[in-house]
């Protein structure tokens, strides 16, 4: 399979193949499969933080801050593990350095 450039927009849900479509921060090299993958991970991640904000909406009294966000933090931590793994050495460097991957 071919694998060309995808522009990426976490912060805009957004995975394009024209880099100047969009705002994106991060760049990918992958298939055009990988980039949908990628971008059905960003609709997971969508659907987490409406959860998440549903839960701070209506929260119970005994439910802890971190168990309302732990599966948007958990989607969000592997979604920034994918696109490392697709992306270019900028990107990787990027993530890297701005401690985006969910490591401790």
């Amino acid at each position: 399979m071919d694998k060309q450039h995808f522009y990426v927009s976490v912060h805009g849900r957004s995975v394009l193949a024209e880099q100047g479509a969009a705002p994106y921060e991060l760049v990918m090299y992958c298939t055009v499969g990988q980039a949908r993958e990628v971008q059905q991970m960003m609709e997971d991640l969508q659907e987490h933080a409406e959860d998440s904000f549903l839960a701070f909406t209506f929260p119970w009294p005994d439910t802890p801050e971190d168990d309302v966000n732990s599966q948007y933090t958990q989607s969000l931590n592997k979604l920034y593990r994918k696109i490392y793994e697709y992306g270019t050495a900028e990107t990787r460097q990027h993530l890297t350095e701005n401690k985006m991957l969910g490591y401790t």
